[in-house]
Formats: C-alpha cells, sequence, structure tokens
C-alpha cells in the first residue's frame, strides 16, 4: 500500500489541530490538503505532519506539551493504523503501566503513543471508556479501511465533519474543512445565533451539512458507506442515587473534604507538562481557587489577566491574587473600543457571530500575551459555576417566591377572570417566534432538559430542579465557554485545561445536594441574593488558601463593554450579507440603526461580520477596515 509521511520542523506560534478526509476524494483535495492544515496553523504547530494513501489524508499540527521529541510528532502509524490527535489524556501514565503489565511495549513517552498503543490493544469503544482527558481524535484502520472520529466526554475539543459525494472530511475548525469542501453558511441558523445559540449546541453549527461531533460520542465509518454516529458516554447517567443519598446525609465539613481532594487532585493530574504553563485569572474566586492549589503544590505558575480599563475592571482583585501567592501577573490592557477594532479578527477565530461572549476579544489578547511569555498551556476556572450553582440567578431563584409576591397575589386576582388575565398579564404560553426560535434549534433544548428530567427521577421535585439546572448547563451555556476558551486560547497558540471538568469532580458535582452548593449565611454578602452564599464548597476551600475579599467576591463573569455600545451607521450594513439574506432596502437599514434597539442592532451587527468573512468571503483587514469607517463606540 503506497503511503506518503510528511513531516515539517516550524519554531512558530504553536497549537495542535487536525484535518483530513476518508473515501476517494479528487488530486485537487489531496493537493489542498497542505493548505487546510495551513488555516489552522495557530493551533500549531511546532510541528506539521500529514499521511496519505489512495483513500485517505491525514494532517496534524502539533503543539509539544508532553514528550518535547520528535517522537510525539504526528500522524502516529503503523502497518494498519494512523492516529491524529488533539489533547492530553491526564492518566496516560496509569494507562501505560497497565498496557505493560498486559505485555504491550508503548514507544516513545508522549501521551499519544498510550493512546495508539491502547486503541490497537483495546479497540476504540473500549479505550474510550479508560482514557481521562481532553481529546479529539481520527483513527484509521488501514486494514479494514475503516476510520473512528472520537471527542471527549464534555466537549472541550472541537471536532467538525461533513460528508459529501461518498468522502467524509473532518477537521478541528471548519476553516480548514473549507480548503477541501465546499461549505456554505445555513441562513436560518446563522440569523437565529442572534440569541446566543451559534456556539450552545453540542452537535449542531451555523453552517449547512457541517456537523460536531457530539461529547461523548465518536463518528464511524466505513469506506464508501454513510458514517454512523455512536455514544460512549451519557451525563445523564452520571446520577447517582446511592451517591447522591450519601452526600444528602453528610454534613458540610466533609462535603468540604472530599471537594478539596477531588479539586486538588485534578488540579495536580492537570500540571503534566514540559512545557512552561501559567493560569489565566480574572481576580474572581474560581480561578483563583485553582491558581492557589497549583501553588500549593510547588507550581510557581505566571498569571494572566485581562485589564478591562473602566468600571469594568478587575483588575486589583488580580493584583491582590498574584501578592497572595507571590506569582507574577501579566496584563493586559483592554480599551472598550477594542472591541470594535478586534471584533472581525476575533469572529474569524470563533466560527460563529460573537454573540454570546463579547469578553472573548480581551481573552484573545490575554492567550498572545501568554505565548509571548513562552506559555504553551493554561489552567482556567471554567465548569465551576455550572456544577456547584454559581450564575447569581440560581441563588436569587430561591428568593423569587418573596420578591414576586405581589405578582403571585395578582395573578391569583386576575386567575378569577381569565379573559381579563390574557389582555393584562398576557398569554402564557411560548410566542411563535419562541417556537420557530426552538425549531431552528431542532428542539435541542428542550429535549435535554426532558432527558435530565428522567435521569434524576428519584428526586423529589424542589430539588430535581436545582439538579437539572446544573445538568443542562453543562451541556448548553459550557459549551459556550469551551468554545471560547478553545478558539481564543488557540488563537494565542494557548492550550487551555480545566480542573473542575475532572471527570471525577463533575460525578460529585451532578450528584451534590442543593444544600451543599447554596447555603444560606448570616450576612448579605451579594445584594442580588442576600444571605445565600452560592457555589459554597467552592467559596469554603478558596478560603483555606486565600483571604477573605478573593474567596467571597461577588461574581462579575468577566463584563467588557459589549455590542450594545457600538453604534453602526447605516452603511455599516449596507452591501453585507445580513441585508442579501434579510432583502432588506436602503430605508429598512436606516429604520433598524435609527429606532429600533441598540443591543439587537449590535447582535445584528455580529451576524453580519460573521456573514462577510464566511458568507462573503471578505478578508478580517477589509471587514475591520470597514467597522472603523461606518460604526462608533460610545460608553
Amino acid at each position: 500500500m503506497e503511503r506518503t509521511i510528511r513531516s515539517v520542523r516550524r519554531v512558530s506560534r504553536v497549537m495542535c489541530g487536525i484535518v483530513g478526509f476518508h473515501g476517494y476524494a479528487s488530486e485537487e483535495v489531496f493537493d489542498r490538503l497542505p493548505c487546510a492544515a495551513q488555516k489552522i496553523i495557530h493551533r500549531g504547530p511546532d510541528n506539521t505532519g500529514i499521511w496519505t494513501n489512495a483513500w485517505l489524508g491525514v494532517a496534524h499540527t502539533r503543539l509539544s506539551i508532553i514528550d518535547l521529541s520528535d517522537q510525539g510528532n504526528q500522524p502516529f502509524s503503523s502497518e494498519r493504523h494512523v492516529l491524529a490527535y488533539n489533547g492530553e489524556i491526564y492518566n496516560y501514565l496509569e494507562l501505560r503501566a497497565e498496557l505493560e503489565r498486559e505485555g504491550r511495549r508503548v514507544s516513545g513517552s508522549s501521551d499519544t503513543a498510550v493512546l495508539f498503543a491502547l486503541l490497537e490493544t483495546h479497540g476504540v469503544s473500549t479505550a474510550l471508556k479508560k482514557v481521562r482527558g481532553m481529546f479529539a481524535f481520527v483513527w484509521a484502520d488501514l486494514e479494514n479501511r475503516q476510520i473512528w472520529l472520537c471527542r471527549d466526554r464534555y466537549g472541550i475539543k472541537p471536532l467538525y465533519y461533513t460528508y459529501c459525494n461518498g468522502v467524509l472530511f473532518w477537521g478541528s475548525e471548519v476553516k480548514a474543512l473549507r480548503e477541501l469542501v465546499s461549505v456554505r453558511l445555513d441562513p436560518v441558523t446563522t440569523l437565529h445565533a442572534i440569541a446566543s445559540t451559534g456556539d450552545a449546541s453540542p452537535e449542531r453549527t451555523v453552517f449547512e451539512n457541517v456537523r460536531q461531533v457530539p461529547p461523548g460520542c465518536f463518528v464511524e465509518q466505513h469506506l464508501g458507506e454513510q458514517p454512523r454516529l455512536h455514544e460512549y458516554y451519557r451525563i445523564t447517567e452520571e446520577p447517582d442515587e446511592k451517591l447522591f443519598r450519601e452526600l444528602e446525609r453528610c454534613g458540610f465539613e466533609d462535603v468540604l473534604v472530599r471537594f478539596e481532594h477531588l479539586i486538588s487532585q485534578s488540579t495536580k493530574r492537570m500540571l503534566m507538562s514540559d512545557a512552561p504553563m501559567g493560569a489565566f485569572v480574572s481576580g474572581g474566586v474560581d480561578s483563583s481557587l485553582i491558581a492557589a492549589i497549583a501553588n500549593s503544590n510547588g507550581a510557581r505558575l505566571g498569571l494572566f489577566t485581562a485589564d478591562v480599563l473602566g468600571p469594568h475592571s478587575e483588575i486589583e482583585d488580580a493584583r491582590r491574587l498574584a501578592e497572595c501567592l507571590k506569582t507574577p501577573l501579566y496584563e493586559s490592557k483592554f480599551a472598550p473600543s477594542d472591541l470594535l477594532s478586534t471584533l472581525a479578527e476575533v469572529t474569524w477565530h470563533y466560527e460563529c457571530p460573537v454573540v454570546t461572549h463579547s469578553n472573548a476579544a480581551p481573552l484573545l489578547l490575554v492567550a498572545r500575551r501568554a505565548h509571548k511569555e513562552g506559555v504553551k498551556a493554561v489552567l482556567t476556572g471554567e465548569g465551576s459555576d455550572e456544577l456547584f450553582l454559581g450564575y447569581p440567578g440560581m441563588a436569587a431563584s430561591l428568593l423569587k417566591p418573596v420578591a414576586r409576591l405581589p405578582v403571585t397575589i395578582l395573578e391569583k386576582v386576575y386567575g378569577l377572570f381569565p379573559r381579563m388575565r390574557k389582555f393584562v398579564l398576557g398569554n402564557p404560553g411560548i410566542s411563535a417566534v419562541d417556537f420557530a426560535h426552538r425549531a431552528s434549534e431542532g428542539f435541542e433544548r428542550q429535549r435535554m432538559k426532558r432527558i435530565a428530567h428522567e435521569a434524576y427521577d428519584f428526586l423529589e421535585p424542589k430539588e430535581r430542579v436545582w439538579a437539572v439546572w446544573s445538568m443542562n448547563n453543562l451541556q448548553t451555556h459550557l459549551l459556550t465557554l469551551l468554545h471560547r476558551n478553545d478558539r481564543m486560547g488557540m488563537g494565542g497558540s494557548i492550550e487551555a485545561r480545566f480542573p473542575y471538568l475532572d471527570e471525577d469532580v463533575v460525578k460529585f458535582g451532578l450528584n451534590l445536594p442543593r444544600k451543599h452548593k447554596i447555603r444560606w449565611i448570616l450576612r448579605a454578602s451579594d445584594v442580588r441574593h442576600p444571605f445565600l452564599e452560592d457555589k459554597a464548597p467552592v467559596r469554603a476551600a478558596a478560603k483555606r488558601f486565600l483571604p477573605r475579599h478573593l474567596s467571597g467576591k461577588v461574581k462579575r463573569g468577566f463584563p467588557v463593554y459589549g455590542l450594545q455600545y457600538i453604534r453602526p451607521r447605516p452603511a455599516a450594513f449596507e452591501d453585507g450579507w445580513v441585508q442579501a439574506v434579510l432583502g432588506l432596502r436602503v430605508q429598512d437599514i436606516r429604520h433598524m440603526v435609527k429606532c429600533e434597539a441598540p443591543y439587537m442592532v449590535g447582535k445584528m451587527l455580529a451576524v453580519d461580520v460573521f456573514g462577510r468573512l464566511y458568507g462573503c468571503g471578505q478578508s478580517t483587514t477589509a471587514v475591520a477596515e470597514h467597522l472603523m469607517k461606518h460604526c462608533e463606540f460610545y460608553v
């Protein structure tokens, strides 16, 4: 069998990425594979490798973190198998020892070498259940002409695919796929992304016929056949009545001991690296606790943060953290108007309208500063709020019956007069617009919520609400944060690691009763939910390491001056993607800009920026110049 392996050493910006195809593709597709790899060069590499035969092409860009030698270069191959892998296997040393006990010799010291041996020895389904970490990889069986596209349990690492004319294409980013196969925007889902759904799905995308491999799944394909999707992990199987009742009987101190052990072990595992590491911090309690635990384990990580200039700045808290840990803090200043000047470049990396997280813009600057300081991987605090009910609205909902008592009384009064109630309080059902929006998502969120309710059927209704809240947020809102961190981190050639998303920590969090997550206290520390302490285990653990003003800091959520402060003139939309798709006339655009809510107009502008880049084929430079010419930023 004819095979080609090409490997190119580089010293430029680094990160991991994969792209390729499986099927009898045209000669042009084979020739374009190096170009596809070049499109994700920001994900690496320290090395670029390409493997091809008559019906398979695999490209890999590498960030060297474990095993900096050439032995860690990819794709890995043997006479029968090929592997291209992006991510980290945190238990690879244990798996290596297990393989050696079974008589299997592992060549090389990287986690990739261990994964290759594990897949050869045990097959895909068994191997996936053994590995712990974050990953997206392709595994090919050359003898059976069969491949698997595999993604980690929580969707930390991205993996996209599309099937066209008998060929399966895949890649870490859609921009790489576009070099190999025609990819167009889906106008319906792109427009509905104005409602912050473009980055919140485990499977759907804003591109026609392009899917993500969902978290906990793999795609299997035999040459020339339709790809098939399989599940190897389901988060709804995590609820465990025995564990829940055990934690329910525990006092808070016992819960805290368990949590501290789990998060400490997770952080230690994620400190493994043969290259320099750091930590992204905001000054908030989640990232501060992770940095403190790493510090207590002898890892003097440099801290990286954004100084969002103005009243939103949390820089003083980040400085206090650095002073407390006696470690350097690297600050990246972000002026309010920088959102406008960087929106095109941020959107290019983001690959969907930047509506959910405008703070992606300063995060990209922070990642690039970390890379400039020689760091290749960082620890971050995402996942804590979802697992331990850290969003302000969650704790506030406990006070909702009291806060909305006047409304409740009115509803009961008007309930005696149904016709009057309809005109005064409105129809309690969803609107046609909301229904259409749900349909555009394939009712994905509604289905996930229903399945989550079934998973916690052993709980009484009041407790079940909180458990379902955590699970749903892990499957939706968390995905937006992981998407942001992956794209902005990789835009700066930085790998982000998430100690709160260790498998044992997730299991613990999904089975922890609400009373241990949100606790009544004797002080009004947060005006949004006075006398209630959110994510109580996290704050209690932080008190062991940090001063009170850091462990008790209220959540601010990395705020920036967002899209509502951009003031586009009508020319900003003229001859753009939104105008073309909606068929807007000049007078329609003028009305929108002048009369509609500024935040909605700002969101529509974000959709248009994305459409210009990925629908109209305009360059980031051209779009950035267009924005600066036809928009202003008001604070």
